[in-house]
């Protein structure tokens, strides 16, 4: 069943009827819900605002709704389905990159001592190292732990590690594992 129902102030209604699935589709401000069966609460939700939705085991007859202001509110009640409601944005969006600039370097990297490609950043929010060496392979850290012929992410000559997301913060360390020097590229934004 969906209904709409005008609200004022803190206004409390009762909605009745058998069902065990609740979507709030639209509301301007945040609401309380209270959910019944036989008179005796089963579940409470506060503060929720439109796309919220629960799917309950047992069925409840009552949905009490509380409006912490005036507003319509619109909401669907059913008994065994499910109601799906997409909502598009409204208004501008605007991406930023807040964190900064992305950056991009080469380093040459031997079997001697490990190098630092990139010092610790707390901003960091993708990293991408290549190997660009013809057939060395790499050893990498993103911990700022030295890394050593044995120890680190392996990279095979032509790979590369690719960080987005939930990216390490650490200084990032390479040695080559054996062969000749060679460049390994980075890119840090």
């Amino acid at each position: 069943m969906s209904t709409t129902a005008e609200f004022s102030d803190d206004e409390k209604k009762d909605f009745y009827g058998r069902a065990d699935f609740f979507r709030l589709l639209d509301c301007d401000a945040p609401v309380n819900l209270t959910f019944l069966r036989g008179g005796a609460q089963i579940a409470q939700a506060k503060n929720v605002t439109q796309g919220y939705s629960e799917r309950f085991s047992e069925a409840f007859d009552r949905v009490q709704i509380t409006s912490s202001a005036a507003q319509s509110i619109h909401f669907v009640t059913r008994f065994g389905s499910v109601v799906g409601y997409d909502r598009p944005p409204v208004g501008d969006v605007a991406i930023t990159n807040a964190a900064g600039p992305f950056l991009q370097g080469r380093v040459s990297v031997g079997t001697g001592s490990a190098v630092q490609l990139r010092p610790a950043n707390t901003l960091r929010r993708r990293l991408l190292v290549q190997n660009n060496a013809a057939a060395g392979v790499l050893r990498l850290t993103v911990d700022g732990s030295a890394p050593s012929a044995t120890d680190g992410l392996r990279l095979e000559p032509g790979d590369s590690l690719d960080l987005d997301g939930f990216c390490p913060t650490g200084a990032v360390r390479a040695i080559m594992e054996s062969g000749a020097a060679s460049f390994v590229e980075w890119l840090e934004g």
